[in-house]
């Protein structure tokens, strides 16, 4: 697999989570998952942990498997069924 990621770019999700937090702009709930034998599994944790120390409203799961659409089949369930929660608790407030 090709890496993707440039430092700096569009991109690099880093870069552009300290620049809407630098602007103000509100940062909507997030939803990752990612297999344990994923080859990106470092570059999620380390994500995951920096969106955490920025007080971002991340739900994050992992479980086995990599990057593959086995994996994905499992955890899109899970994440629409996130993304539905998370709207009816959006409607629900005043």
């Amino acid at each position: 697999m090709r890496n993707r990621y440039v430092e700096g770019s569009y991109s690099d999700l880093f870069a552009q989570l300290q620049n809407l937090k630098r602007k103000s702009i509100s940062i909507p709930r997030l939803y990752m998952a990612c297999g344990l034998e994923d080859e990106l599994y470092e570059m999620n944790v380390k994500f995951r942990d920096f969106a955490y120390s920025h007080s971002v409203d991340l739900t994050y799961e992992e479980g086995p498997g990599g990057h593959t659409w086995d994996f994905w089949d499992q955890y899109i369930c899970r994440a629409l069924e996130w993304l539905v929660s998370t709207q009816q608790q959006s409607r629900s407030l005043p």
